[in-house]
């Protein structure tokens, strides 16, 4: 259903995970390009916001709890009530589209999927929606499944995914090159980002090890990023546990730990001007996607085809010209692959995807697949 009248103001609804939000970000751009005078605000969880950062497409951010209390329902309730002409939920859980019904007399939402036990639970969403699309959690790529309701609006999907921006270059550029010890802009260096928030996406610290070895001995800079959380610090200082007091052969090793200590924003702007991304399936590889560096991402129980990291494209109209087969789905689900500047590394075994969280199945046990992914896989995709 097409809008007849170019909308002044338009809600998002995205209260999820920090990947979930950062690709959103071809949805948002394809309406601000639709109508550029639009003033699209974005509904997520306060967690998230750092990975929109300085993005020129969004007017507003609206930061919510996972789970808020009465007084914060009560104001969200107050600052959304029927301000937008649009509302768009890109969740089709009902929560967030009740958010996006607050917000607008037109709402426009993902839906689940009937199944033969639940026939008529999005009925109520049904009646109350001005359209919908039917998610699709296997075999549509999530920024496709966000981009059909750039579709449902009568408006052309865009498909790169936009960066967060640093405020303030003339002061944030010297503070980054304090941190990282070197000329960044000047030098070659690769990334490497080893763990993930939980461990069932991770590989092993022996591989992260001799991935390290490998570059140092080529005389190359190894910067190591990961989030701030604890367990990733900890993660990261078991694998550097021989770092800086071992030596490469005829070299002096040149390792940069950055873990934890810049902002999305700052850390797209470093992976942008490397040689070479390497990463496990994480927020992150999807930023590093995202950048137009060559990026290698291990890949193990999660679906590739909904959930690889989504590529720079070369052109918008390298996608748009893609069969629609190909637009929603353009990973395959089993085997290492490349795409753009993407290439996927997936683990190996018939269970390969598993869509499990870990083999006992729970997020803090490991995936055999991904331990058995060796450092010469990695290195042969260079």
């Amino acid at each position: 259903m097409n809008i007849d009248t170019p909308p002044e103001k338009i809600l998002l609804v995205i209260t999820r995970r920090l990947g979930d939000v950062f690709l959103t970000t071809a949805l948002i751009h394809s309406l601000k390009c639709a109508w550029p005078q639009v003033k699209i605000d974005v509904l997520l969880y306060k967690h998230t916001a750092a990975i929109l950062a300085g993005n020129a497409d969004i007017h507003r951010l609206i930061r919510v709890s996972e789970r808020p209390g009465i007084k914060e329902a009560l104001s969200l309730v107050r600052r959304l009530w029927r301000r937008y002409d649009v509302a768009l939920s890109a969740l089709a859980g009902d929560r967030p589209i009740i958010y996006a019904l607050l917000g607008a007399p037109k709402v426009y939402a993902v839906i689940p999927a009937p199944t033969p036990k639940k026939k008529w639970q999005s009925w109520w969403k049904k009646v109350l929606l001005t359209a919908w699309t039917v998610l699709d959690d296997h075999n549509t790529h999530t920024v496709a499944q966000y981009l059909r309701l750039a579709e449902l609006l009568g408006i052309t999907p865009y498909p790169d995914l936009i960066l967060p921006e640093i405020q303030n270059q003339e002061k944030q550029y010297p503070a980054i090159e304090t941190i990282l010890g070197f000329p960044w802009q000047k030098q070659a260096y690769v990334v490497l980002h080893p763990v993930a928030m939980y461990p069932y996406k991770n590989a092993s610290r022996n591989l992260w090890q001799q991935l390290i070895r490998y570059f140092t001995q080529q005389n190359k800079t190894v910067v190591i990023s990961s989030g701030p959380a604890q367990n990733e610090q900890q993660q990261i200082q078991n694998i550097l546990a021989t770092w800086p007091t071992e030596k490469t052969s005829g070299s002096q090793t040149h390792l940069v730990n950055i873990a934890g200590r810049l902002d999305f924003a700052q850390l797209a702007q470093v992976i942008k001007q490397a040689a070479v991304f390497i990463g496990v399936d994480t927020s992150v590889s999807h930023l590093a996607a995202a950048t137009g560096t060559k990026t290698l991402v291990l890949f193990g129980p999660s679906n590739p085809v909904k959930w690889a990291p989504w590529p720079k494209w070369r052109m918008p109209s390298v996608w748009q010209q893609l069969p629609p087969e190909q637009q929603c789905a353009p990973y395959r689900k089993k085997g290492n692959q490349s795409l753009e500047n993407v290439h996927l590394i997936q683990g190996k075994g018939d269970c390969v995807p598993c869509l499990q969280e870990g083999c006992d199945r729970h997020r803090m046990s490991d995936s055999q697949c991904l331990q058995k992914i060796q450092a010469r896989d990695i290195i042969a995709c260079l």
